[in-house]
């Protein structure tokens, strides 16, 4: 019980659609190998728009970086954006 009333995991997260971790966590995931924008545009099923503003936040905390290869760059997780990966997914696990 919480609250006077059963609690429920599901409900309590909201309504199906991903938080911004779930989304940071997602481009992270996609990373790791070293991708183009396109190619995480399309795997992470967003809008450019929301890439760009996600991208810039992940960016600026350094938890991905761009390896420039001559005319083309790609994005990679960092250091720092596995060890983020690695306690999102143990936090997640908690509330499983």
């Amino acid at each position: 019980m919480y609250g006077g009333r059963s609690f429920k995991v599901r409900e309590w997260l909201g309504d199906g659609r991903r938080s911004s971790l779930d989304v940071i966590a997602d481009i992270l995931d996609t990373s790791r190998g070293g991708v183009k924008k396109t190619h995480l545009m399309y795997h992470c099923n967003m809008s450019f728009a929301q890439l760009e503003k996600y991208l810039s936040l992940i960016l600026k905390t350094r938890l991905v970086v761009v390896e420039d290869d001559g005319p083309r760059f790609f994005f990679k997780t960092s250091g720092k954006g596995r060890r983020f990966l690695k306690s999102y997914e143990s936090l997640k696990a908690l509330m499983e």
